[in-house]
């Protein structure tokens, strides 16, 4: 009968290659412990180049990012999820509103990147429900856009697809 606090949360899996990248918020993302998940950081955005040799744990990013989206490039393809920029106070408690997952090899699963938007984290009545609009936008990769960390085209890319350019 209580309300409980919650955040919405979504998750998408992708084949562990390509190059996952985000705004950087005002706060430096975090690791899990032990994590081996290298980024780097570019014109303001936050780069993540799979190597599937560099991944030696599970690993997760935790971020505040900024503008209220995240894309992956792979394979010609970009992929982008669109979401509402969160302030830092409507975060869930050590979570972001960008976050990223890696795993290593199992015995029962394959390797994917998972890569995830959360929502804002408040109470949520005793059966009420919470509505979080998340857009998805799949393009071509156009030509001459270099898929590689730092590429202020790729990032103007992503910018122009949500705007409806």
């Amino acid at each position: 009968a209580a309300p409980v606090k919650m955040a919405p949360w979504e998750v998408t899996r992708v084949f562990p290659r390509g190059l996952t990248f985000f705004p950087k918020g005002p706060t430096a993302p975090t690791l899990s412990t032990g994590a081996t998940l290298p980024t780097t950081e570019a014109n303001g955005i936050v780069w993540f180049d799979y190597v599937a040799n560099a991944i030696t744990k599970d690993s997760k990013l935790y971020a505040d990012g900024a503008e209220g989206w995240v894309a992956h490039v792979s394979d010609g393809l970009v992929f982008i999820k669109s979401f509402a920029d969160l302030p830092a106070d409507q975060l869930a408690p050590k979570e972001g509103d960008v976050e990223l997952y890696v795993n290593t090899d199992h015995p029962d699963i394959s390797r994917y990147v998972e890569i995830e938007a959360q929502g804002a984290y408040g109470d949520i009545a005793a059966n009420a429900s919470v509505s979080w609009k998340t857009t998805w936008f799949l393009r071509q990769l156009p030509a001459g856009v270099d898929a590689a960390p730092g590429s202020a085209a790729l990032a103007r890319f992503v910018r122009d697809t949500i705007a409806g350019k």
